[in-house]
């Protein structure tokens, strides 16, 4: 597989992560709200929200496949 090849695998597997975590979230947005999980399950800690994923997903996935491909691409020469 080529590099521009393995760039648009990329760009549409982020693409339908993006997708899928954002309709989860507008969802839930419209039907009860967000969740939010609080450290150690204390509600005296701070809360992590939900939208977070909406930002770290993507971007994770975007980073794990780029270093897939930097391995791949050193492998075949």
């Amino acid at each position: 597989m080529t590099e521009k090849g393995f760039f648009k695998i990329s760009f549409l597997v982020t693409g339908i992560i993006t997708m899928a975590i954002w309709s989860v979230l507008v969802w839930n947005y419209y039907h009860g709200g967000v969740p939010r999980h609080h450290i150690l399950h204390l509600e005296d800690l701070p809360a992590i929200s939900n939208w977070w994923g909406g930002l770290l997903l993507p971007l994770l996935t975007w980073l794990l496949l780029y270093r897939i491909q930097n391995r791949l691409m050193r492998r075949q020469y």
